[in-house]
């Protein structure tokens, strides 16, 4: 598939500003970039002056600009509208296509397909941004911004194999003292991989409870992937992570696997037929709900 210069738009731009024109509801934009390093400071420059303009029009709710992970030179621009016709109307006005004569020679834009089938670095990276800014919408207070394409961030996860992470790294106590910096490199992305599966999770669930419907994904504390720490995780360096992850397990858990293993249960019930629970069920919800309380006081603990 040919890489589309940003200052021309892909072929399916039609008729996706067809479908805008046709929808009355929010839609979340999401473009992907690869940024020469040298174009760094043109490109964000660029992205300001047209984030301004943006902003400035009517149905614009939010807009970031997020980096890839590690030394990728992907950016993620996500953009909330509400409603969608408004977006097309920005994108119609003349300032916005005079805008795109001057972005910066170099700069790639990638259609949603070829981004996925690079790797599951990119893939991370729309992940992350989709869930910040899907983050934004369900505690805006809106109830309309709640109708974001939740199964189109799960597609991105299953298709990057993030759903196959079940830990980072199982004992750090056997790591070799010579190589801790490449582990530590390893972790931030399995971390960040993990975190981001873990908020999925409680994104289904949360919005299943919120809407009555099923949830899109399988909500057992087995299958939840383990993670450090928050404060193995928020390390600055190498070094620093090593001593807080080196701790016994039980006295740093993690608040955020804590949170997702809660949901689970959550699930666990919402699944259940409509009808009055029978003793067997109640018993096992009540022993999940009771080994939740236990692992909540050792994180209250830690």
């Amino acid at each position: 598939m040919p890489k589309p210069e940003f200052r021309n738009f892909p072929e399916s731009t039609t008729s996706f500003m067809s479908q805008l024109e046709r929808d009355d509801g929010p839609v979340v934009l999401v473009n992907v970039f690869e940024v020469p390093p040298d174009k760094y400071d043109s490109f964000v420059e660029y992205w300001q002056a047209d984030a301004s303009f943006m902003k400035a029009q009517h149905g614009m709710l939010s807009g970031q600009l997020h980096k890839g992970i590690g030394e990728s030179n992907i950016y993620v621009n996500v953009a909330h509208w509400e409603p969608a016709p408004a977006l097309s109307r920005a994108f119609k006005h003349p300032d916005f296509q005079n805008s795109l004569t001057h972005c910066p020679e170099g700069v790639i834009a990638y259609p949603w397909g070829e981004v996925i089938t690079r790797g599951a670095t990119e893939v991370l990276s729309l992940a992350r941004a989709a869930l910040i800014e899907q983050t934004f919408a369900m505690y805006s207070g809106h109830p309309a911004d709640l109708c974001l394409a939740k199964s189109r961030v799960i597609a991105w996860a299953r298709c990057g194999a993030m759903f196959q992470v079940r830990e980072t790294l199982s004992n750090p106590m056997d790591l070799d003292p010579a190589n801790v910096e490449q582990h530590w490199q390893t972790l931030i992305r399995a971390e960040e991989t993990a975190r981001v599966v873990l908020a999925l999770h409680l994104h289904d669930v949360l919005l299943a409870s919120t809407f009555h419907h099923e949830p899109l994904l399988r909500h057992d504390p087995s299958r939840l992937p383990s993670c450090f720490s928050e404060q193995a995780f928020s390390q600055p360096s190498a070094q620093r992570w090593l001593a807080s992850a080196t701790q016994p397990p039980t006295a740093t858990p993690s608040r955020f696997h804590a949170y997702a293993t809660l949901a689970a249960i959550l699930a666990h019930i919402q699944n259940q037929p409509a009808r009055p629970l029978i003793p067997d069920l109640i018993a096992d919800i009540h022993a999940r709900l009771l080994a939740w309380v236990l692992l909540d006081d050792n994180v209250d603990a830690a």
